[in-house]
C-alpha cells in the first residue's frame, strides 16, 4: 500500500477536526512544530494527513502506542492492501515463538 493510498482512506474516513485533533496531540511528541495549513477544508485534510503520515513512519520519532475505541469505523481492507512480503517474513519468527512456547 503506497502512502497516497493511505492518505486518501484516511482522508475518506477522518474529519478534519479529527486530523487537527490528531496533530495537536502527535505535536507533543515531535520536535518540529507541524503546520497548521489554510486553504479548503478538502485540501487542508489531506495536508494535515500527509504531515501525519510522514511523522507516524519516521521510525526516529518515539511515538505512544493509539487503538482504536470504535472498531466499526475502521474500512475493511481488502487482500490488495495486505503486504504478503512482510507476511512471509514474520513467518519464521512466529515458528521459533510456538516451537519456544511449546518447549516450556
Amino acid at each position: 500500500m503506497t502512502s497516497e493510498d493511505l492518505v486518501k482512506i484516511s482522508c475518506d474516513l477522518y474529519t478534519l477536526d479529527e486530523a487537527v485533533t490528531a496533530q495537536a496531540v502527535l505535536s507533543k511528541y515531535v520536535s518540529d512544530q507541524l503546520t497548521k495549513h489554510k486553504g479548503s477544508d478538502k485540501d487542508r485534510l489531506k495536508k494535515t494527513v500527509t504531515d501525519l503520515l510522514k511523522c507516524i513512519l519516521d521510525a526516529n520519532i518515539d511515538l505512544p502506542q493509539f487503538c482504536c475505541t470504535n472498531l466499526a469505523r475502521l474500512p475493511p481492507v481488502s487482500a490488495d492492501h495486505v503486504d504478503v512480503v512482510a507476511l512471509w517474513q514474520e513467518i519464521p519468527y512466529l515458528k521459533t515463538e510456538v516451537h519456544e512456547f511449546a518447549a516450556l
